[in-house]
C-alpha cells in the first residue's frame, strides 16, 4: 500500500479556504457472505485467502524488529548520588547532586549512577548524558518540585506534536545515545500541583503553538517557557522571544532524538502531561514500569516519530491514553520522520480515555505496529485510531492479536477522522490494511466498533478475524469504508453476518445552527469572551451556553442525535459601521467543522438596547445590513443572530430585521440552493400585536425568548425565584399568543442567586446587590452537604433551598422543575429550548471519560430525547 505523504500547499491555507467538506456521498459497496464471514469490498485482491497470508508475513517480522532493538550498553564505571551531596530526606534540594554525579559518570565515559533508597527532591530537572544508566533503587523516589523557573533554559522538544523551545522536561535527554532509567525505585513527577492550575491557561499558546506549526514558523521562533531563548550564549534573548510566561505544560520523561534507551522495572506517576515521551528515537525498550497518573492529558508511554521500539510487560492506569503512537502534528510533521517497527506485548492496560491508540498527532505517517498479548482493563475506547482532516499522513500495516478486553465504555474499536482541535484544511488521512485478530470483550456500554472514514480517504482493507463481545449496548456503525473482511465476529452471541449499520448523509440530516457572535464596537470595556453552545434534535432545537474557557474542550458530540451549535462572543474596536468590519471567528475552525457534521453557522451580534444608533438612522441601518451581509459572505455563514435582549422599541427592531431579511434574500439571489437564516433574542415580557407579531414573523426564523431573570436579582429590589413557571406561562400566554410556537425558543437557566438574610418575596427599599450573589449549579451539592434542604414551591413549581438556620437561601431550577418545565415545553409544541449556560453544570469526568461531567445536561437531554421521539 502507498505510504506517501500528501503534497504541502504552496500557499497558506486559511481555516476556511477548504469548504469542501459538504460534498459526501457514501461510497458504493459490493457484499460478498462466505459462510459465517463477511466482507465488504471493492477491492477482489483483499479476500480472506489473501488477507490471512498477509497477516502471517507480517507477523512473521516481529523477531527482527525485536533483534534490531539495539540496547544500550554501559561502562562499568558506578557512582552513588550520596557521595555528591544527595540526601534522601525529602526535603533537600538533589538538582545539584544529579548534575555533579552525572557530569563526573560522564568524564569516565559513563556508567551507572545509583540513587539509594529515600525520598529525593529535586528543584528544576535532571539532564542525561551518553552512555548513562541511572538506578533508582527499591525504596527509593524521585520526586520535583512545581517552580517553573527552576526548569530553565529553555530546550528543544516536540510539544503535542509540534517542535519547539519550552521549559526543560522533568527528565530530559537530547541527542544522546545509551541511556537507561532503571531500579525498582519511583518517579514522580508531582503533576497534579500544577497540571490544573496551568492546564486553565494554556489554551492561548497551545493555539499558537499549533498555528506555528501550520505556518511552518522557523523553529527557533518557536519560543515558549519564560519567553526568552539564548541560543549563542551571549545573554540575551536571540530575538523572538516575547519576555511572557507560558503555560505550556512539562512531560515527565523525554528525549528527543536519542539512541538505545531503556526504560526498565520503575514505577512513574503523576505527570503534568505525557508521562514517557520519546521524539525522534531510534531502538526504545520500555518493559516491566508501573505508569500511574490521574491528570489531564497524562498519556502512559507516547513513542513519537520513533522507530525499532518494544514495549513489553507494564502496568499502565492513565487518566489519558495508556499507549498512544504519534507521528507529530499537521505540517510541521509532514517532512519529518514518521513512525515504524513498534512491538507492543504483555501489558495490561486501563485508561478513562483510550488504552491503546494511534494518534491523534502522526502526520508523519505511522506503520508496522504490532499488538499482541495484552490485556485492556478498561478504557472509553479499547483501541483507537484518531486523527482530523488537518493532519495528513498515513497509518498502515497493523497487527493486532490475542487482546483481552474487560470493559470498554464506547467502542472495542473506533476509527475515527473528526478529533477534537480541527483547524478547517482538508488533507484526510489515509488508513489501510489493519489486521486484528483474536480478541475478546466481555462487555462494551456502546458501538462495539465503529468505522468513520471520509469520501475523500475511505477507511480500508481492514480485517476483524475470531473476535467475541460478550454484551455490547448498541450496534456497530461504519461510514466511507472500503474492503472491510468480518470473519467469525460475534456480538451478543450472535455472528455478525451483515455489514455494519451506515450512518445518514448530509441529504437526510436535518441541519442544526451555530451561532457564532460578536460585541459591537467598543460598546463594553471587558476584554472577556463567552461562546455558547447549541443543540438542534428532531424538529426540537436545544439552546445551550459554553464559554470559551470550557469550549477548548468540547466535543462535537458523537451521537448522531445531537448536534453542536456555539455562541462565539467577541468584544472589538472595529467600527460597526464601516464596510471594513470583518470580525475574524474566535474559534478558527468553527465554521468548517460545523459544515462538516452539517451543521449551519450564524454570526450572531448581541447587543442589548446598544443596537438604537443603528436603528434610530435608516442610513446606518443600510449600512449595517449591507456590512453583515458581506461578512456572512466573506466567512461562509449561513445567516446572522440578533440579540437584542433588553426592552426595546418594537416597531424600529422589526424594521431592522426586515433590512436584514433583504440583505440575506439578496444573498439567496447569488446562491440559489442556499437559505440563509435570521434569528433574534427578546426580553420575555415585550408584547407584540397581532399585525407587529406577524410583520416580524415574516422576517424571522425564531424568536429565542429570555425567559429567566423574572424575579429578583442583585439588580432588584425583590428576592423571588429566578425562573418562576407559573409567570413563564402567563407572560407566554398574554404577551406571546400572537406568534406561532415554532417560532419560540423558550430560555432556561441552571444558574440563580443565594440571598443572605433576606425574606423570599419581600419587598426592600435598597437593592440586594450587598445581600445577593449569582448561584450555579454545580455549587448545589457542596451546599446539600452542609445541611442546606430543599423547599418546593408548588404554586411556582420551582424549589429553594434554605441554610440550616433558615437565614439564607437559594433560588435555582433542579431536575424536578426543569422535568416539568421541558415536558410541558414539548407538549405545547415550541420551537425549543435553550440553556444558559453549559459550564455552570460542570463535574469533574466520571470514569472513562476525558472530560467534564454535565449531569444536570444529560439529564435534560435524557428528557428532551424521550419526549421528542413521541411528539415530533
Amino acid at each position: 500500500m502507498s505510504t506517501k505523504r500528501p503534497t504541502i500547499p504552496a500557499r497558506k491555507y486559511s481555516c476556511f479556504s477548504r469548504l469542501n467538506l459538504l460534498r459526501i456521498v457514501i461510497s458504493s459497496i459490493s457484499l460478498i457472505f462466505i459462510g459465517c464471514s463477511t466482507i465488504i469490498a471493492n477491492d477482489s485482491s483483499f479476500n480472506i485467502k489473501n488477507a490471512n497470508k498477509l497477516e502471517k508475513e507480517g507477523w512473521a517480522k516481529v523477531p527482527d524488529i525485536i533483534k534490531s532493538v539495539k540496547c544500550p550498553s554501559f561502562p562499568e564505571n558506578t557512582v552513588l548520588l550520596t557521595d555528591f551531596g544527595g540526601k534522601g530526606d525529602k526535603h533537600s534540594d538533589n538538582r545539584l547532586a544529579f548534575s555533579k554525579a552525572l557530569q563526573a559518570l560522564s568524564k569516565k565515559g559513563g556508567g551507572k549512577l545509583i540513587v539509594p533508597p529515600g525520598e529525593y527532591f529535586v528543584d528544576g530537572p535532571i539532564i542525561l548524558k551518553d552512555n548513562i544508566n541511572i538506578e533508582i533503587q527499591k525504596n527509593a523516589r524521585v520526586f520535583f518540585s512545581t517552580n517553573t523557573e527552576s526548569y530553565l533554559p529553555l530546550v528543544k522538544q516536540r510539544w503535542g506534536g509540534v517542535v519547539l523551545y519550552n521549559y526543560t522536561p522533568l527528565i530530559y535527554g537530547y541527542q544522546l545515545k545509551n541511556i537507561a532509567l532503571t531500579g525498582k525505585g519511583t518517579i514522580d513527577g508531582t503533576g497534579a500541583e500544577w497540571s490544573n492550575a496551568w492546564r486553565k491557561r494554556e489554551h492561548t499558546d497551545v493555539d499558537k503553538v499549533r498555528q506555528m506549526g501550520n505556518d511552518r514558523i522557523p523553529e527557533n521562533q518557536r519560543v515558549f517557557g519564560n519567553g526568552f531563548l539564548d541560543l549563542n550564549g551571549d545573554g540575551k534573548d536571540d530575538g523572538y522571544g516575547d519576555s511572557k510566561r507560558h503555560f505550556l505544560r512539562l512531560p515527565l520523561i523525554h528525549f528527543y532524538e536519542c539512541k538505545n534507551v531503556m526504560i526498565k522495572n520503575l514505577t512513574i506517576k503523576d505527570s503534568p502531561f505525557w508521562t514517557i515521551h520519546t521524539a525522534f528515537c531510534k531502538n526504545i525498550t520500555i518493559k516491566n514500569i508501573t505508569v500511574k497518573g490521574d491528570a489531564a492529558n497524562n498519556d502512559g508511554i507516547d513513542p513519537d516519530s520513533c522507530e525499532n521500539v518494544l514495549i513489553e510487560n507494564c502496568l499502565i492506569n492513565t487518566s489519558d491514553d495508556a499507549i498512544a503512537i504519534k507521528a507529530g502534528r499537521d505540517q510541521d510533521a509532514w517532512d519529518r520522520p514518521g513512525t515504524k517497527n513498534i512491538v507492543i506485548r504483555n501489558n495490561r492496560l486501563s485508561s478513562r480515555a483510550n488504552a491503546l491508540c494511534i494518534g491523534s498527532e502522526m502526520s508523519g505517517g505511522v506503520s508496522s505496529v504490532f499488538v499482541e498479548n495484552n490485556v485492556l482493563l478498561k478504557g472509553a475506547h479499547a483501541l483507537c485510531f484518531k486523527c482530523n482532516l488537518d493532519r495528513g499522513g498515513f497509518v498502515s500495516n497493523i497487527y493486532i492479536r490475542n487482546i483481552k478486553i474487560e470493559t470498554a465504555n464506547k467502542a472495542i474499536l473506533i476509527f475515527r477522522m473528526d478529533y477534537h482541535g480541527y483547524r478547517g484544511n482538508h488533507f484526510p488521512t489515509h488508513f489501510s490494511d489493519f489486521f486484528i485478530s483474536d480478541i475478546t470483550c466481555k462487555k462494551v456500554t456502546q458501538k462495539p466498533f465503529k468505522i468513520i472514514g471520509v469520501k475523500d480517504s475511505p477507511i480500508q482493507r481492514i480485517f476483524l478475524n475470531n473476535i467475541k463481545v460478550e454484551k455490547a449496548g448498541e450496534k456497530s456503525v461504519s461510514e466511507y469504508t472500503k474492503d472491510i473482511i468480518l470473519k467469525n465476529v460475534a456480538v451478543n452471541g450472535k455472528l455478525i453476518n451483515t455489514p455494519f449499520t451506515n450512518l445518514p448523509t448530509e441529504k437526510n440530516k436535518k441541519p442544526a445552527f451555530i451561532h457564532a457572535t460578536y460585541f459591537m464596537d467598543g460598546l463594553l470595556k471587558s476584554k472577556k469572551q463567552l461562546e455558547q453552545t447549541r443543540f438542534e434534535q428532531f424538529d426540537f432545537m436545544y439552546v445551550m451556553a459554553v464559554p470559551h474557557w470550557t469550549a477548548k474542550d468540547f466535543e462535537m458530540p458523537e451521537k448522531d442525535i445531537m448536534n453542536k451549535l456555539v455562541y462565539n462572543f467577541e468584544y472589538t474596536k472595529t467600527n460597526l459601521f464601516s464596510d471594513n468590519y470583518s470580525p475574524v471567528p474566535f474559534i478558527p475552525d468553527l465554521i468548517a467543522k460545523a459544515h462538516k457534521k452539517n451543521v449551519k453557522v450564524l454570526l450572531s451580534i448581541p447587543g442589548t438596547t446598544r443596537f438604537n444608533p443603528i436603528v434610530n438612522d435608516a442610513k446606518k441601518m443600510a449600512v449595517f445590513a449591507r456590512v453583515m451581509a458581506a461578512v456572512i459572505k466573506k466567512h461562509n455563514y449561513d445567516g446572522i443572530d440578533i440579540d437584542w435582549e433588553s426592552t426595546i422599541n418594537i416597531d424600529k427592531h422589526t424594521a431592522l430585521m426586515m433590512e436584514l431579511r433583504k440583505a440575506l434574500n439578496s444573498l439567496e439571489k447569488t446562491s440559489p440552493k442556499r437559505k440563509y437564516y435570521l434569528t433574534t433574542a427578546l426580553n420575555v415580557y415585550l408584547k407584540y400585536s397581532k399585525e407587529q407579531a406577524q410583520k416580524l414573523s415574516r422576517s424571522i426564523d425564531w424568536i429565542n425568548l429570555m425567559t429567566y431573570d423574572m424575579g429578583g436579582g442583585a439588580w432588584s429590589h425583590k428576592a423571588t425565584h429566578n425562573t418562576p413557571f407559573d409567570k413563564i406561562k402567563k407572560v407566554l400566554k398574554e404577551n406571546w399568543l400572537n406568534f406561532s410556537k415554532d417560532k419560540i425558543c423558550i430560555g432556561l437557566a441552571n444558574y440563580g442567586f443565594y440571598y443572605k438574610k433576606v425574606i423570599p418575596g419581600k419587598k426592600y427599599k435598597e437593592s440586594l446587590k450587598s445581600r445577593s450573589r449569582y448561584f450555579f449549579y454545580k455549587e448545589l451539592p457542596a451546599f446539600l452537604k452542609k445541611g442546606w434542604k430543599e423547599s418546593y414551591d408548588e404554586k411556582a413549581e420551582v424549589p429553594y433551598y434554605f441554610s440550616p438556620d433558615k437565614t439564607d437561601f437559594i433560588t435555582i431550577d433542579n431536575k424536578r422543575s426543569l422535568t416539568r418545565k421541558i415536558e410541558w415545553i414539548l407538549k405545547k409544541k415550541y420551537r425549543g429550548v435553550f440553556w444558559w449556560e453549559f459550564h455552570l453544570d460542570c463535574f469533574p469526568p466520571v470514569a472513562g471519560e476525558k472530560y467534564a461531567a454535565h449531569p444536570l445536561i444529560d439529564y435534560i437531554t435524557s428528557i428532551i430525547r424521550r419526549n421528542s421521539k413521541k411528539i415530533h
